[in-house]
């Protein structure tokens, strides 16, 4: 008879659609989802992957368990949630999902302070700019940076984020007239900002995260808008033309409804809402900026 686990096995399949997505949203060897597909398809006798060149596409049967096995998935997901809801105790884990960035910078230090406070909650951070499912469990808190936050989820606004263009202080003192960008994505696309402000200025460098255009920006390669967060804090840059704040995204924290009371959730959530507000001001830009002038 077939249990809950293979049942977690084949809907990862059937969503990442490869058995290396899905071995990686499972945290297992992309070997060992390979082998529970296989012991499924032989257990309930049918074949549920059509396995093609470019991953794994479902049969009629795999696309007719799907439908069950979603509405088994969402049953017990509200199960766990209901027991969860009346857990009372200060303790046990917690997961918490921030984008990179944000939490290697910023939720890393909060976190280690609320161990100290409460050292019998175990807290696993998941630093990823990839959106994880509170639906499906994959972390009990996020912390997004967004200006629509999704409606099914409860939680509060943290700061307002805010942006400026950084350089390092002595590639500003030799590149004023004609900084290279450093660029966020792959494509290399000139900013609107540098378009205006930095008409001549050509792209440096391309890089793929937050904190690898913060990383560039330090050595020394060029410029680029940052979030004041990250920028301010390091003594080894500036603010340069042009001096005007951009709103970017908002920084909430959220979770699943009917979990916000209980103890171990509402007490991390109230302390990182303690702590960014008490930053709000360094999110927002007003706070530590070091300016500089183009002469």
């Amino acid at each position: 008879m077939l249990d809950w686990d293979d049942y977690r096995y084949f809907l990862a399949v059937a969503r990442a659609g490869t058995v290396t997505g899905a071995a990686q949203q499972l945290g297992v060897n992309h070997s060992t989802v390979s082998r529970r597909i296989a012991a499924m398809e032989r257990a309930a006798s049918v074949l549920l992957f059509d396995k093609q060149k470019d991953g794994y596409a479902l049969t009629d049967v795999g696309l007719a368990l799907l439908e069950r096995a979603s509405a088994a998935e969402d049953a017990v997901i509200a199960a766990e949630r209901t027991l969860r809801a009346h857990d009372y105790t200060l303790s046990g884990e917690l997961v918490i999902t921030a984008p990179l960035a944000l939490g290697v910078t910023v939720l890393a230090p909060i976190i280690a302070r609320f161990h100290q406070t409460h050292p019998d909650i175990t807290l696993t951070l998941i630093s990823s700019d990839d959106v994880a499912n509170l639906r499906r469990r994959e972390a009990d808190i996020a912390i997004r940076a967004s200006n629509e936050p999704d409606e099914d989820l409860v939680g509060r606004k943290l700061c307002v984020q805010r942006t400026a263009v950084y350089a390092q202080r002595d590639y500003w003192r030799d590149h004023h007239s004609d900084p290279s960008l450093v660029v966020l994505g792959p494509q290399p696309a000139k900013p609107d900002w540098a378009r205006k402000a930095y008409p001549k200025a050509r792209i440096g460098c391309c890089v793929s995260g937050k904190l690898e255009v913060l990383a560039a920006v330090e050595a020394g390669v060029g410029i680029a808008r940052l979030p004041c967060r990250l920028g301010d804090a390091r003594a080894s840059l500036m603010r340069i033309p042009p001096m005007r704040l951009e709103n970017d995204l908002d920084i909430w924290l959220l979770m699943q409804a009917g979990l916000q009371n209980t103890p171990r959730i509402r007490a991390f959530a109230d302390f990182v809402y303690d702590a960014f507000r008490r930053e709000a001001a360094l999110f927002e830009g007003l706070e530590h900026a070091v300016v500089a002038n183009s002469d």
